[in-house]
């Protein structure tokens, strides 16, 4: 399993629901790969405008309908989806060991809630302990 977090290093993330636990967020991941979880963190701020909306694209797209959650709202709105991955609205992207293809991406509304970040990195930890 591998995990990569886009972030911004120079814009806050939005103080909403979609962001719960947002501060943890780097120490969880320090405690996953001390478990043998790579972890990746990519600063948006590093990207071009057309580098984050790939990634948004590369990230979220197979995910969703695959496991059909919804995004587009998370990370923007119906008019502009994505405008906000990786910025206000940091973003957890998961593969599995050796793939390319995203299995899954945090935060995400499923059956009517928010799954944040900082819940999906709880839940592993737990499950890998």
């Amino acid at each position: 399993m591998e995990l990569k977090l886009y972030y911004s290093t120079t814009i806050e993330p939005f103080d909403d629901p979609r962001n719960d636990g947002f501060r943890d967020v780097f120490s969880l991941l320090k405690q996953l790969e001390e478990r043998g979880i790579k972890c990746e963190l990519t600063d948006t701020n590093q990207l071009t405008t057309e580098q984050i909306g790939e990634a948004y694209i590369h990230s979220v797209v197979g995910p969703t309908q695959l496991k059909k959650y919804r995004v587009r709202q998370i990370f923007g709105s119906a008019r502009h989806s994505g405008w906000l991955f990786g910025k206000q609205v940091p973003a957890l992207v998961v593969y599995s060991s050796g793939s390319q293809v995203p299995e899954d991406v945090y935060p995400h509304e499923e059956l009517g809630r928010t799954v944040t970040i900082k819940e999906y990195l709880k839940t592993l930890l737990a499950r890998l302990q």
